[in-house]
């Protein structure tokens, strides 16, 4: 907002005035209600210990969350185990058939037969068909 203020001789001269929301120290962004640069200010070890004492009730979550320095919700959310440790879709193959398919296109690799991305999907989505599964979506 600019107030305007009479000098001598009636000239008049812009003078700024402070109002909320000018000036100052400018504003933090925000994503999803958090500051960009918010980063935990805890470590694994004492999270996991921390939900140990509150399953095996020797602290109260309040407590634990003051003593291991953890917050609150995160540990609310550990002990009733609302944090699932796998994100995302569910994978097409087992981690024994991934491990082996692996395992067998390096070795295709190393005797210089290498597949391209498009080769391996169609490798992928044949093994797939062979077992009568279905694959997510069709090779490229």
């Amino acid at each position: 907002m600019v107030r305007v203020r009479v000098k001598s001789k009636g000239q008049l001269a812009p003078q700024k005035v402070k109002t909320p929301g000018s000036g100052g120290r400018p504003r933090k962004r925000k994503v999803r209600g958090r500051p960009v640069h918010y980063r935990r200010k805890y470590n694994e070890e004492n999270l996991l210990q921390a939900v140990k004492e509150v399953r095996d009730y020797r602290m109260s979550l309040g407590e634990a969350a003051k003593e291991f320095q953890v917050p609150k919700t995160t540990l609310y959310d550990r002990v009733n185990e609302r944090v699932n440790a796998k994100s995302g879709r569910p994978t097409v193959l087992t981690e024994l058939e991934e491990e082996i398919l692996v395992g067998r296109l390096l070795i295709q690799g190393e005797w210089g037969f290498p597949l391209s991305r498009r080769d391996l999907c169609n490798v992928v989505k044949s093994y797939l068909d062979s077992l009568g599964r279905k694959s997510r979506k069709e090779p490229l």
